[in-house]
This record gives C-alpha cells, structure tokens and sequence, in this order.
C-alpha cells in the first residue's frame, strides 16, 4: 500500500469531474499540456494518463486489468513504477503498437501464464462504443509488493492506449511537486486554470 500512495498518485491529480464520478472513458480531460508545462514552471512534474479498464488474454486464461497508457519519459518523473521492474525492462520511449510493449506485474503473470517475450492481447471497450483489441509482447514484469496493483494494472505506450481506446485526451493528469512548500501555491494556480 505505502507503494500506491506515496509512489504512483503524485502530490495531486487532475481529472474531468464526470470522469472521477464514473469512470467512463469517454469523459476525457481536455487540459493544454504545453500551457500546464510553462504553468509549473520547473516546479513540478507532470504525467499524463489514459485509463482503460480491460481484459488481457494470454489465450489459455484471461483477466480484468486497468491498462494506463503513459509517456515514460514523463512517468519517470511523478512515480517509481520503472524502478519496479524486476524483469526485462520498462517501456521504451518510441513504442509501435501491434505489437505494442506492454509492462505487467509478476503475479499477474504467473495468473495468466506468461513471460518476457511472449504475446498478450488486451481487449477494451473503445470511446466510440466499439470492443478494441491490440496485441501486446511483455517487455517487462514489476514488482511493487502490493498483490491487488500488481495483478490489476498494465501499462502501455500512449499512442497505443489511444489507439486502443480511440481517445484523443488523457483521463488524468499526475503532477508530483519538486518543493513540498510550494504544492498549495502549485495547486491554486492549476486550479485558476
């Protein structure tokens, strides 16, 4: 738990309002990242995230996950769940869909019988109402020591998790402060935005 909370959700988050109330991955988070960026100013870090909640299928067994797409060079910034690797290696920057890298936790693995190397599908209800579905090969297994975030999330390049989803915003916005004392200042001036 000390994980979740103190090493993936940041100082704050930034969601769509409808989408924190239901989930639903059509309420999408239209925020001007560049403006975001020039706002923070170097005093904090961003990440942005693609929820979707989903089933990933190893053909022999199948399980519900929330795939987070996300720009690893970003992530890097606002949570520890690169350092979390305990298995071949995070998503790397360029990352071509079909088949897309995707990064799964040890145990879900062990549930669905799979390794580095091998190929996962990964099926989700798109934005436009449709079942997407994408191949995957596992590029890396993490480890966080908590069983219900390692067996239930997946992470995925964003241009996948977009294409995936066939959304063209993030659901949420992770920022991470550099300066303790300055996350209320950080905080009201998002919030004026």
């Amino acid at each position: 738990m000390k994980f979740v909370t103190s090493s993936y959700t940041g100082n704050f988050q930034i969601f769509n309002k409808l989408f924190f109330d239901d989930k639903s991955i059509v309420n999408q988070l239209k925020f001007d990242l560049d403006k975001l960026s020039l706002l923070l100013n170097e005093r904090a870090s961003f990440s942005p995230r693609y929820h979707l909640p989903s089933l990933v299928s190893s053909g022999e067994y199948s399980l519900p996950v929330l795939a987070q797409g996300i720009r690893p060079e970003l992530e890097k910034n606002v949570s520890t769940i690169q350092e979390s690797v305990v298995s071949g290696k995070f998503l790397s920057s360029v990352s071509l869909c079909s088949p897309g890298e995707i990064v799964i936790g040890e145990k879900l693995a062990r549930a669905l019988k799979v390794d580095l190397g091998e190929k996962i599908v990964l099926l989700a209800q798109s934005a436009d109402g449709n079942l997407g579905n994408e191949l995957f090969r596992v590029q890396g297994l993490y480890s966080t020591g908590s069983t219900n975030f390692d067996k239930g999330y997946v992470f995925i390049a964003e241009e996948c998790a977009k294409q995936l989803g066939v959304v063209q915003y993030p659901h949420e916005i992770v920022i991470s402060v550099k300066n303790a004392e300055q996350e209320d200042q950080i905080f009201q001036d998002i919030k004026k935005k």
